[in-house]
């Protein structure tokens, strides 16, 4: 298959690796510097290439979901085969940074129903300026979490 791949994750994603975010615990590995090893059989579609070498993905499969879920601390882990469409915006290394969940089937019906952050957090600042445009070329109206886009 050629797009099979592995994917093994050691350092936390949000504080790099220091085990701490300012002069907290980081909330993401708890004070660790790691994040949980998550193997990946296959590789999400790209739907848009972004500035920067980040990207937004389709999450499709199971597998996609629960890796999601575990690196973002969120729920959408449970959320494969609810009929609804899923995306995530991806850094360089394939680190995801915000979830998209989008209800209806076609541009112009589609809405945003939740745009989570780390932990269902508003997205932070620096990962902010990808969401619109995401949102406006897939022809998705924002209404879900409007007070968590800039």
């Amino acid at each position: 298959q050629a797009n099979a791949w592995y994917e093994e994750i050691h350092m936390c994603p949000k504080c790099k690796g220091t085990g701490k975010s300012g002069d907290k615990e980081c909330y993401v590995c708890r004070g660790e510097g790691r994040a949980p090893l998550v193997r990946v059989k296959d590789r999400p579609t790209v739907v848009m290439e972004m500035p920067n070498g980040y990207k937004w993905v389709e999450l499709t499969t199971e597998a996609h979901f629960k890796r999601e879920g575990s690196l973002m601390n969120h729920c959408v882990a449970t959320s494969h085969g609810y009929g609804d469409h899923y995306y995530s915006l991806r850094d360089a290394d394939n680190v995801p940074h915000v979830t998209v969940e989008v209800s209806g089937k076609t541009p112009g019906e589609m809405v945003t129903r939740q745009v989570k952050g780390n932990s269902n957090r508003k997205p932070d600042r620096e990962y902010q300026p990808y969401i619109k445009p995401f949102l406006k070329k897939m022809g998705i109206r924002l209404e879900g979490n409007r007070d968590y886009v800039d």
